[in-house]
């Protein structure tokens, strides 16, 4: 959590992401904060966020606002007809766990009369 506010994406993904690694030298680089805004399926929206670093006693504090959307889509499906029916339920995850990474399950259960 980071401002009382429930927040998915692990602090470990966006430094990845950034290429950001304790104890090496900061390199801000803009095109990899680009790549987790992208309106076609970045981590975060666009338009709610922010960037500022800060430099005190030689080590930089990066300050990442951000507002994450909804990850999740469920997709349910039912079939019907004369001799069976056909319950189909798929769900996918964006940024499984955390971690950035997209997961998916899908589920059926047929019924023949």
């Amino acid at each position: 959590a980071a401002n009382g506010t429930h927040v998915k994406t692990r602090p470990a993904t966006v430094a990845r992401a950034l290429g950001l690694r304790k104890g090496q030298p900061f390199r801000w680089d803009p095109t990899r904060l680009a790549a987790l805004i992208r309106e076609d399926g970045g981590l975060f929206k666009p338009d709610a966020t922010r960037a500022r670093a800060s430099v005190e006693d030689g080590v930089v504090a990066l300050d990442l606002t951000v507002a994450e959307p909804s990850y999740r889509t469920i997709t349910p499906e039912v079939d019907v007809d004369a001799d069976r029916a056909r319950v189909f339920l798929r769900v996918q995850d964006r940024n499984l766990l955390g971690t950035g990474c997209e997961g998916e399950v899908e589920a059926s259960c047929t019924r023949k009369e």
